[in-house]
């Protein structure tokens, strides 16, 4: 009887740890809005900044600021873009997904074909879009 009794109360105390453990779901939820929100406010970058992350991703194999390469320059980026409210969103969207966009110099892998995280597109398209 009181192996029946011990057995009883350690399922029950394990029932018990079990149904305190914390929710995994929430907290990954928590951390993607906490992501998320680092996205939308993303670093503004200095030129050298930018042309150090963008030579870190890649992105200098096809891109330069003043002249086309492989890719448009990316003051003709900016010029583009100039005056739409959420151009620096588009332009993240673009380097994110990847593709052609209406400049007929090829087309460009999703990220670049790099590892670019989404907080260091949004902070390079911020930067793009503000080349004058």
């Amino acid at each position: 009887m009181s192996r029946s009794l011990v057995f009883v109360v350690a399922v029950y105390l394990l029932f018990l740890a079990a149904c305190d453990e914390p929710d995994v779901s929430q907290a990954n939820a928590t951390r993607a809005q906490q992501l998320a929100e680092k996205v939308s406010t993303p670093v503004i970058l200095t030129r050298g900044q930018a042309l150090d992350l963008a030579a870190r991703s890649n992105c200098l194999l096809c891109h330069k600021i003043e002249y086309k390469l492989v890719g448009p320059a990316w003051k003709n980026v900016a010029a583009k873009y100039k005056g739409e409210a959420n151009a620096a969103n588009t332009v993240a969207s673009h380097i994110t997904t990847g593709g052609s966009f209406g400049w007929n110099f090829g087309t460009m892998p999703p990220r670049g074909g790099s590892v670019i995280s989404d907080a260091n597109i949004a902070s390079l398209a911020r930067f793009i879009v503000s080349l004058k």
